[in-house]
């Protein structure tokens, strides 16, 4: 259980995703929350009530800000300290700005002078905001993301930097994901993916379940994302470490070290009200917190000037908490009493499935002395399950399931391991009448390399109520969507012809038939540097394809 260092209430609702915190005077930090009415709201801890009814506060350590547009994101940061520059002081370069974006205008508001220091029309909206430096340029910028698109903007709200992406950019982060000592920047977006950018160009690419909300940096080449779907994660450059799938919306994510252990975990706010902190190494739960409300958003910040960094937490209802990292043997106490308590948890329900396990063994035991196999429902010894995936006759994809003896398939149970294929989190089917083959649609919207495990439940007639379940584990090749034309059209509009070096015939045959699925030799020509494939889509997925595209 995590303990605050602080508690108070802004007695205004926050909306979600709609949290900063600032150096506004360059000395001491702010909270700023975007509230109704296109409002933000900015506590300054700092203040007396008479500094703040003077400025147009309220008396309660806040201040209005009237937008009166609905703000689509904000954003803090200083755009004139160099790099190499010295720490925070209260002067004119260390005032941070407060950036915030609508749905076609970047404003930079000085909070401490109430003026604007640019206003700018943004014709791509604004989804994101980040403060950092970026390759080329000698001051921070502030990158805005849009639809499609990625732009820098200098102090004077001058544009310095432009790029595209491949969709609706929806969550930006800085990291150094190759390891050189250099951040790039992590860019997610609508079309699932997250993209590694160095300067303008986009460097490397991995692809996820669902729409990319969030990103946050952890250590070194390590980062965090969360996904439309409740899923959070963490890779490691471009490989992922772990994924965890909760049935709740995250709302927010941050790093950051709350057991003193010298290395960052992963915080996510939840839309349930629930705060997690998880190992960056296998996303084990460390400690967890509830609130009355939604997590509106999470940041860092020293808030009480006391040389200790918390987290901070704003949740929809207004409440915030700050937490501070344990101090010496208590934090790692905490830990270890968490990492016992799921320990106990695994080995009782461990527990229970074994004693459920000998339950239906000692059953089907009995069966057998009392020579009732086939009442009982039993297996015969040695039952094998085969998989194989081939196109069916209707131009759709299908996994097709065979027992090798007289017993039938009752249900199936299909996920995706590394996530991204389905929809869903499982794919679930029971055939009408049980049998002793299962052929199961794959719905393949995406091109996308993938793992299924498959869990089959077999039993020895359709009417048993004892099962074996057979696990299966099947590799989904990039483009099985796509099935060998056994008479492609000669003057088909999509083809492609080209020259390659010599004596790579078997290196291109090769990535056909891992990439593709095949049943015969697909190479055709006159020579070792001559080669014909020819491939139709999958008509079934394409289908689908179109229509999920027309809906967004």
């Amino acid at each position: 259980m995590l303990i605050p260092a602080f508690d108070f209430s802004l007695g205004n609702p926050v909306l979600k995703g709609l949290v900063a915190v600032g150096r506004f005077d360059g000395v001491h930090p702010s909270l700023a929350c975007g509230t109704k009415a296109g409002k933000i709201m900015v506590h300054v801890p700092h203040e007396t009530d008479a500094e703040l009814r003077s400025a147009g506060g309220t008396g309660a350590g806040l201040r209005f800000l009237s937008i009166n547009r609905e703000i689509t994101a904000l954003g803090s940061g200083n755009l004139r300290r160099r790099r190499g520059a010295a720490g925070k002081g209260k002067d004119a370069d260390s005032i941070e700005l407060l950036f915030v974006g609508t749905a076609s205008n970047l404003m930079a508001y000085d909070i401490m002078s109430n003026a604007d220091k640019f206003f700018l029309e943004v014709q791509d909206g604004v989804n994101a905001i980040l403060v950092g430096d970026m390759p080329g340029a000698e001051a921070p910028l502030a990158l805005v993301g849009g639809n499609c698109s990625i732009y820098g903007y200098d102090a004077a709200g001058e544009e310095r930097f432009w790029t595209v992406t491949g969709d609706n950019v929806t969550a930006m982060a800085f990291c150094d994901v190759d390891g050189d000592g250099r951040n790039e920047l992590l860019v997610g977006s609508d079309d699932y993916a997250v993209r590694v950018f160095r300067g303008e160009e986009v460097v490397s690419e991995v692809s996820e379940a669902d729409r990319v909300l969030h990103l946050c940096p952890i250590r070194g080449p390590r980062f965090s994302y969360g996904l439309a779907n409740g899923t959070t994660g963490a890779y490691d450059g471009s490989r992922r470490i772990w994924r965890k799938r909760s049935k709740h919306a995250v709302h927010a994510m941050t790093s950051f070290d709350l057991d003193a252990d010298g290395i960052p975990e992963v915080i996510s706010g939840w839309s349930n009200g629930l705060l997690t902190v998880r190992g960056d190494d296998d996303g084990s739960i460390i400690f967890k917190d509830t609130f009355q409300s939604a997590i509106a958003g999470i940041v860092k910040e020293d808030y009480r000037l006391d040389g200790n960094e918390e987290v901070i937490v704003c949740c929809t209802g207004g409440e915030v908490r700050g937490y501070l990292p344990a101090e010496g043997h208590m934090g790692r106490d905490r830990v270890d009493e968490a990492q016992d308590q799921k320990a106990i948890e695994q080995l009782q329900q461990r527990k229970a499935d074994l004693l459920l396990e000998l339950k239906s063994l000692e059953d089907g035991l009995r069966g057998y002395r009392d020579g009732a196999r086939e009442a009982q429902g039993v297996l015969p010894p040695n039952t094998a399950v085969r998989a194989q995936l081939v196109h069916s006759d209707a131009g759709g994809l299908e996994l097709v399931l065979n027992t090798d003896n007289s017993t039938v398939i009752l249900n199936v149970v299909m996920r995706d391991i590394n996530g991204g294929v389905f929809d869903t989190e499982l794919v679930v089917y029971s055939p009408e009448r049980p049998s002793g083959s299962a052929r199961i649609p794959v719905d393949t919207r995406r091109d996308k390399e993938a793992r299924l495990l498959v869990q089959v439940h077999v039993g020895a007639r359709g009417s048993s109520t004892q099962l074996q379940v057979f696990e299966l584990e099947q590799a989904l090749p990039k483009f099985a969507r796509f099935q060998p034309d056994p008479s492609p059209d000669p003057n088909a509009n999509a083809s492609v012809s080209f020259v390659f070096p010599e004596q790579v015939y078997n290196r291109i045959h090769t990535y056909v038939q891992e990439h593709f699925i095949s049943y015969r030799d697909l190479a055709a020509g006159s020579g070792d540097d001559a080669l014909d494939y020819a491939f139709v889509a999958d008509a079934i997925a394409d289908d689908a394809a179109q229509q999920q595209q027309q809906q967004q």
